[in-house]
């Protein structure tokens, strides 16, 4: 694939997501896809909710027609692009019948089993087995992350970019990190404009979990080409990563079930403080600038004391969350 047909693509990719969300925004009604406010949303107004599958399609859909070119057949592209859409569906069935968490959770599990045991099929069963848990995890995270206009595709624009970055100033990577981050950019950009706060649409879990799985590819790859890279990538989903664990650790201390949901999440308590969607995604993204980056390029630049910023990573997060479990 030569720059002209990539930019082509990512165009087309673009339009196309973009033109599946104006249609969508028109069927969701019909469908049944409208969220109604209840005690633990922090909107006021029903919203059309599931939008974010036609972002994992496109994605997929780019990332089907990237395998069937010659260059790219080192990675099962298709096979991906399969698992994103499925676990997409998954979503989409939650959204509109709220499906039980065992089987979501065994869905997850599954996709994360097909992408370790595809995307690094070298790894000892011990490390692949510690992987998929941890994917799996990651995707049911990102699903707990997604309550708050623009914030969870504003974390994986985020995450995407500086991949993106970092692989653009790494020349010995191969093709397919950058062009999965370029693709995924292109896919979600639609999205985030129409998911701003105050957002006109919810990607609901369609495009949480699909979104979650799209950057553990994304996490994957990185792991084939270098361990440094996967840093980076962990370092970058630090502050979402965090935030959901750290809750959950306390909910369990707490005695509380861990698969309600609740409004215990940092984030959750930011927005209610502030009575502002579009503070806590500015300070999400003054995190990423003046501490997440900063750490990214020390990784990089001293690859054998990269173990530094990863135990940094997690910091303000954990502080913000130790604050509001004070304050609460």
């Amino acid at each position: 694939m030569n720059g002209f047909d990539a930019q082509w693509l990512l165009l087309c990719v673009m339009f196309v997501t973009a033109f599946g969300l104006w249609r969508f925004l028109r069927i969701a009604a019909p469908l049944g896809l409208m969220d109604r406010p209840n005690h633990r949303s922090q909107h006021v107004r029903e919203t059309p909710v599931g939008a974010g599958i036609v972002s994992a399609i496109t994605f997929a859909i780019g990332l089907w027609l990237t395998g069937s070119v010659t260059e790219y057949a080192v990675l099962p592209l298709q096979t991906f692009s399969v698992l994103v859409v499925g676990l997409a569906v998954v979503g989409l069935l939650d959204d509109r019948f709220h499906l039980p968490s065992t089987p979501r959770l065994l869905a997850y599990f599954i996709a994360c089993g097909c992408l370790v045991y595809l995307g690094l099929p070298n790894m000892s069963m011990g490390l692949a087995l510690g992987l998929i848990v941890f994917f799996t995890w990651h995707v049911n995270a990102y699903n707990f992350m997604d309550g708050l206009d623009g914030l969870a595709v504003t974390q994986a624009l985020v995450v995407a970019s500086g991949m993106l970055l970092v692989t653009h100033f790494t020349p010995e990577v191969s093709t397919e990190l950058p062009w999965i981050c370029a693709l995924l950019i292109a896919a979600l950009i639609p999205l985030w404009v129409i998911n701003w706060p105050p957002a006109r649409v919810f990607m609901g879990d369609s495009g949480a979990v699909s979104m979650g799985l799209s950057l553990a590819i994304v996490a994957v790859v990185a792991l084939r080409e270098s361990l440094i890279l996967f840093v980076v990538w962990w370092i970058l989903m630090a502050p979402f990563l965090c935030d959901a664990s750290a809750t959950l650790l306390i909910r369990l201390m707490q005695g509380k079930a861990p698969h309600i949901a609740h409004r215990e999440h940092a984030y959750q308590r930011l927005a209610r403080r502030s009575g502002s969607a579009l503070t806590v995604n500015l300070a999400l993204l003054a995190v990423h600038l003046v501490w997440q980056f900063p750490l990214v390029l020390a990784a990089l630049y001293s690859p054998q004391k990269a173990w530094i910023p990863v135990i940094l990573a997690p910091i303000p997060t954990l502080m913000v969350v130790a604050h509001l479990q004070r304050s609460a």
